[in-house]
Protein backbone atom coordinates (compact mmCIF):
# COMPACT_ATOMS: atom_id res chain seq x y z
CA UNK A 1 0.00 0.00 0.00
CA UNK A 2 3.13 2.15 0.92
CA UNK A 3 4.93 1.45 -2.36
CA UNK A 4 2.54 2.71 -4.84
CA UNK A 5 -1.07 4.17 -5.20
CA UNK A 6 -2.24 5.47 -8.57
CA UNK A 7 -2.93 8.90 -8.95
CA UNK A 8 -6.75 10.34 -8.45
CA UNK A 9 -8.54 13.34 -9.74
CA UNK A 10 -8.85 15.87 -7.67
CA UNK A 11 -12.52 16.09 -5.89
CA UNK A 12 -15.03 18.23 -7.08
CA UNK A 13 -15.57 21.55 -4.99
CA UNK A 14 -15.50 25.72 -4.74
CA UNK A 15 -13.53 26.03 -1.10
CA UNK A 16 -10.12 26.04 -2.02
CA UNK A 17 -8.99 25.17 1.56
CA UNK A 18 -11.10 21.80 1.41
CA UNK A 19 -9.64 20.83 -1.74
CA UNK A 20 -6.26 21.85 -0.68
CA UNK A 21 -6.66 19.54 2.98
CA UNK A 22 -8.74 16.45 0.57
CA UNK A 23 -5.52 16.82 -1.76
CA UNK A 24 -3.20 16.10 0.98
CA UNK A 25 -5.12 12.91 2.33
CA UNK A 26 -5.05 11.45 -0.67
CA UNK A 27 -2.58 8.12 -1.78
CA UNK A 28 -0.87 10.17 -4.69
CA UNK A 29 2.60 8.56 -6.72
CA UNK A 30 3.96 12.26 -6.31
CA UNK A 31 4.11 12.09 -2.46
CA UNK A 32 6.94 10.40 -0.83
CA UNK A 33 6.74 7.10 1.22
CA UNK A 34 6.83 8.64 4.61
CA UNK A 35 3.47 10.63 3.20
CA UNK A 36 1.49 7.83 2.25
CA UNK A 37 2.77 6.04 5.82
CA UNK A 38 1.43 8.85 7.50
CA UNK A 39 -1.52 9.07 5.55
CA UNK A 40 -2.84 5.91 5.97
CA UNK A 41 -1.90 5.75 9.64
CA UNK A 42 -4.72 8.37 10.11
CA UNK A 43 -7.40 6.28 8.83
CA UNK A 44 -9.29 5.02 11.38
CA UNK A 45 -12.62 2.54 12.04
CA UNK A 46 -13.32 0.01 9.21
CA UNK A 47 -10.15 2.21 6.91
CA UNK A 48 -7.04 1.41 9.68
CA UNK A 49 -4.86 -0.84 7.45
CA UNK A 50 -1.68 -1.84 9.71
CA UNK A 51 -4.21 -3.41 12.46
CA UNK A 52 -5.72 -5.41 9.71
CA UNK A 53 -2.63 -6.43 8.37
CA UNK A 54 -1.48 -7.62 12.03
CA UNK A 55 -4.79 -9.23 13.18
CA UNK A 56 -3.96 -11.11 9.59
CA UNK A 57 -1.05 -12.70 10.98
CA UNK A 58 -3.24 -15.50 12.70
CA UNK A 59 -4.50 -16.68 9.50
CA UNK A 60 -3.70 -18.59 6.01
CA UNK A 61 -2.66 -15.23 4.89
CA UNK A 62 0.16 -14.71 7.10
CA UNK A 63 3.27 -13.97 4.27
CA UNK A 64 1.12 -10.97 2.80
CA UNK A 65 0.13 -9.54 6.06
CA UNK A 66 3.63 -9.82 7.35
CA UNK A 67 4.79 -7.96 3.78
CA UNK A 68 2.02 -5.64 4.12
CA UNK A 69 2.58 -5.05 7.66
CA UNK A 70 6.16 -4.31 7.02
CA UNK A 71 5.75 -2.09 3.98
CA UNK A 72 3.55 0.06 6.20
CA UNK A 73 6.28 0.33 8.90
CA UNK A 74 9.14 0.66 6.56
CA UNK A 75 12.01 3.04 8.45
CA UNK A 76 10.09 2.53 11.33
CA UNK A 77 7.11 4.95 10.93
CA UNK A 78 6.62 6.63 13.96
CA UNK A 79 2.73 7.03 13.14
CA UNK A 80 2.46 3.66 12.07
CA UNK A 81 4.07 2.42 14.93
CA UNK A 82 1.40 3.92 17.68
CA UNK A 83 -1.52 3.06 15.45
CA UNK A 84 -0.28 -0.41 16.10
CA UNK A 85 0.37 0.19 19.13
CA UNK A 86 -2.66 1.35 20.27
CA UNK A 87 -4.55 -1.27 18.05
CA UNK A 88 -2.58 -4.18 20.12
CA UNK A 89 -3.27 -2.36 23.56
CA UNK A 90 -7.05 -1.76 23.03
CA UNK A 91 -7.48 -6.04 21.60
CA UNK A 92 -7.97 -7.89 25.22
CA UNK A 93 -6.91 -11.24 23.36
CA UNK A 94 -3.39 -10.18 22.61
CA UNK A 95 -3.68 -12.47 19.56
CA UNK A 96 -0.41 -11.00 18.40
CA UNK A 97 1.87 -11.77 21.10
CA UNK A 98 0.42 -15.50 21.32
CA UNK A 99 1.67 -15.75 17.49
CA UNK A 100 4.99 -13.90 17.99
CA UNK A 101 5.30 -17.07 20.31
CA UNK A 102 4.02 -19.41 18.68
CA UNK A 103 5.95 -18.95 15.45
CA UNK A 104 9.15 -18.22 18.10
CA UNK A 105 9.16 -21.82 19.76
CA UNK A 106 8.34 -23.65 16.41
CA UNK A 107 11.07 -21.78 15.05
CA UNK A 108 13.75 -22.99 18.12
CA UNK A 109 12.14 -26.47 17.44
CA UNK A 110 12.84 -26.42 13.83
CA UNK A 111 16.12 -25.56 14.07
CA UNK A 112 16.99 -28.50 16.56
CA UNK A 113 15.17 -30.75 14.16
CA UNK A 114 17.90 -29.50 11.09
CA UNK A 115 20.78 -30.05 13.62
CA UNK A 116 19.66 -33.34 14.14
CA UNK A 117 19.07 -34.29 10.25
CA UNK A 118 22.32 -32.64 9.02
CA UNK A 119 23.95 -35.36 12.09
CA UNK A 120 22.08 -38.02 10.11
CA UNK A 121 22.98 -37.54 7.33
CA UNK A 122 26.38 -36.68 7.48
CA UNK A 123 27.26 -39.26 10.01
CA UNK A 124 29.01 -37.10 12.85
CA UNK A 125 28.63 -35.73 16.20
CA UNK A 126 30.64 -32.65 15.10
CA UNK A 127 28.40 -29.54 14.68
CA UNK A 128 31.22 -28.04 13.11
CA UNK A 129 31.33 -29.06 9.75
CA UNK A 130 31.14 -27.53 5.91
CA UNK A 131 28.12 -28.81 4.36
CA UNK A 132 27.88 -30.26 0.80
CA UNK A 133 26.46 -28.23 -2.23
CA UNK A 134 24.19 -31.21 -2.32
CA UNK A 135 22.95 -31.52 1.31
CA UNK A 136 22.54 -27.46 1.58
CA UNK A 137 20.02 -28.05 -1.56
CA UNK A 138 18.15 -30.71 0.44
CA UNK A 139 18.06 -28.60 3.54
CA UNK A 140 17.12 -25.40 1.73
CA UNK A 141 13.93 -27.96 0.19
CA UNK A 142 12.58 -29.02 3.90
CA UNK A 143 13.67 -26.06 6.03
CA UNK A 144 12.35 -22.80 5.23
CA UNK A 145 13.28 -19.64 7.34
CA UNK A 146 11.71 -17.27 5.20
CA UNK A 147 8.81 -16.38 6.85
CA UNK A 148 10.22 -16.49 10.64
CA UNK A 149 12.74 -13.66 9.24
CA UNK A 150 9.98 -11.86 7.82
CA UNK A 151 8.24 -11.63 11.37
CA UNK A 152 11.40 -10.84 13.05
CA UNK A 153 11.91 -8.27 10.73
CA UNK A 154 8.41 -7.02 11.27
CA UNK A 155 9.44 -7.28 15.14
CA UNK A 156 12.35 -5.16 14.63
CA UNK A 157 10.55 -2.25 12.96
CA UNK A 158 7.75 -2.11 15.72
CA UNK A 159 10.40 -1.00 17.57
CA UNK A 160 12.46 1.17 15.38
CA UNK A 161 13.62 4.40 16.83
CA UNK A 162 13.42 3.40 20.39
CA UNK A 163 10.07 2.99 20.49
CA UNK A 164 9.71 2.46 24.27
CA UNK A 165 6.32 1.84 24.97
CA UNK A 166 5.88 -1.25 22.13
CA UNK A 167 9.53 -2.39 23.38
CA UNK A 168 7.82 -2.54 27.02
CA UNK A 169 4.61 -4.14 25.59
CA UNK A 170 6.70 -7.03 23.97
CA UNK A 171 8.07 -7.78 27.40
CA UNK A 172 4.82 -7.41 29.42
CA UNK A 173 0.96 -6.91 28.75
CA UNK A 174 -0.07 -5.34 32.18
CA UNK A 175 -3.67 -4.40 31.12
CA UNK A 176 -4.33 -8.40 30.56
CA UNK A 177 -5.21 -11.22 32.89
CA UNK A 178 -2.57 -13.25 30.63
CA UNK A 179 0.38 -11.42 29.71
CA UNK A 180 2.97 -13.10 26.80
CA UNK A 181 6.60 -12.19 27.20
CA UNK A 182 8.23 -12.51 23.29
CA UNK A 183 11.51 -11.71 24.31
CA UNK A 184 11.61 -15.14 26.36
CA UNK A 185 11.20 -16.79 23.17
CA UNK A 186 13.45 -15.12 21.25
CA UNK A 187 16.55 -15.91 23.80
CA UNK A 188 16.05 -19.26 23.70
CA UNK A 189 16.16 -19.32 19.44
CA UNK A 190 19.00 -17.61 20.33
CA UNK A 191 20.43 -20.33 22.90
CA UNK A 192 20.01 -22.50 19.78
CA UNK A 193 20.70 -20.95 16.71
CA UNK A 194 24.08 -20.09 18.23
CA UNK A 195 24.75 -24.09 18.11
CA UNK A 196 23.66 -24.39 14.57
CA UNK A 197 25.26 -21.24 12.35
CA UNK A 198 26.04 -22.50 8.86
CA UNK A 199 25.11 -21.01 5.09
CA UNK A 200 21.41 -22.04 5.38
CA UNK A 201 20.67 -20.24 9.01
CA UNK A 202 23.14 -17.29 8.59
CA UNK A 203 20.24 -14.74 7.46
CA UNK A 204 18.43 -16.03 10.07
CA UNK A 205 20.66 -15.95 12.93
CA UNK A 206 21.33 -12.08 11.91
CA UNK A 207 17.96 -10.91 11.74
CA UNK A 208 17.57 -12.11 15.26
CA UNK A 209 20.86 -10.36 16.20
CA UNK A 210 18.82 -7.05 14.69
CA UNK A 211 15.61 -7.58 16.12
CA UNK A 212 16.91 -8.15 19.57
CA UNK A 213 19.16 -5.08 19.35
CA UNK A 214 16.42 -3.26 18.32
CA UNK A 215 13.78 -4.28 21.61
CA UNK A 216 16.54 -2.77 24.00
CA UNK A 217 18.29 0.34 22.42
CA UNK A 218 17.32 3.69 23.48
CA UNK A 219 18.33 1.96 26.54
CA UNK A 220 14.94 -0.22 27.38
CA UNK A 221 16.36 -1.23 30.68
CA UNK A 222 13.85 -3.83 31.60
CA UNK A 223 14.56 -5.28 28.16
CA UNK A 224 18.33 -5.31 28.92
CA UNK A 225 17.48 -7.16 32.54
CA UNK A 226 15.59 -9.55 31.33
CA UNK A 227 17.71 -10.79 28.61
CA UNK A 228 20.75 -11.19 31.16
CA UNK A 229 18.58 -12.80 32.98
CA UNK A 230 17.89 -15.31 30.17
CA UNK A 231 22.04 -15.68 29.68
CA UNK A 232 21.92 -13.79 26.23
CA UNK A 233 25.52 -12.67 27.18
CA UNK A 234 26.47 -15.93 27.57
CA UNK A 235 24.95 -16.82 24.11
CA UNK A 236 26.49 -14.15 22.55
CA UNK A 237 30.13 -14.41 23.99
CA UNK A 238 29.73 -18.31 22.71
CA UNK A 239 28.59 -17.46 19.13
CA UNK A 240 31.98 -14.34 18.84
CA UNK A 241 34.26 -17.53 20.19
CA UNK A 242 32.81 -20.33 17.91
CA UNK A 243 34.40 -21.24 14.40
CA UNK A 244 32.39 -21.91 11.25
CA UNK A 245 33.56 -24.14 9.21
CA UNK A 246 30.70 -23.31 6.60
CA UNK A 247 30.84 -19.92 6.69
CA UNK A 248 33.58 -17.89 4.39
CA UNK A 249 35.41 -14.84 6.81
CA UNK A 250 33.52 -12.43 5.74
CA UNK A 251 30.55 -14.33 6.78
CA UNK A 252 31.93 -14.81 10.01
CA UNK A 253 33.10 -11.41 10.55
CA UNK A 254 29.59 -9.85 9.96
CA UNK A 255 28.10 -12.74 12.47
CA UNK A 256 30.62 -11.32 15.10
CA UNK A 257 29.67 -7.62 14.44
CA UNK A 258 26.19 -7.65 14.92
CA UNK A 259 26.49 -10.17 17.92
CA UNK A 260 29.04 -7.60 19.56
CA UNK A 261 26.42 -4.67 18.64
CA UNK A 262 24.21 -6.46 20.87
CA UNK A 263 26.10 -7.52 23.52
CA UNK A 264 27.31 -3.24 23.81
CA UNK A 265 23.46 -2.86 23.38
CA UNK A 266 22.90 -4.98 26.72
CA UNK A 267 25.74 -2.98 28.13
CA UNK A 268 23.94 0.28 27.29
CA UNK A 269 23.29 2.97 30.02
Amino acid sequence: ACVLFKDVDEPPGNDESEKWLAKQTMLTVDKTQEERQNILASWTNEYTVAPKAIALLSTQHIMPALACASALLDGGNAKIQQTVFAFCRDNTDEDFFVQVRHHLTELRDNLRDRAVFIKREVASTDSNIALSDELRARLDRRFSYDMYERLLKLVQLLCEGHYGDMQEYLREQKDNQVSVNTLEGMASVLETATKHVDRGTLPLVLQLLATMTEVIQGPCFQNQVFFVSQNVGESLTALMARTYADLTAEETWTLRQQAMTLLLSLLEG
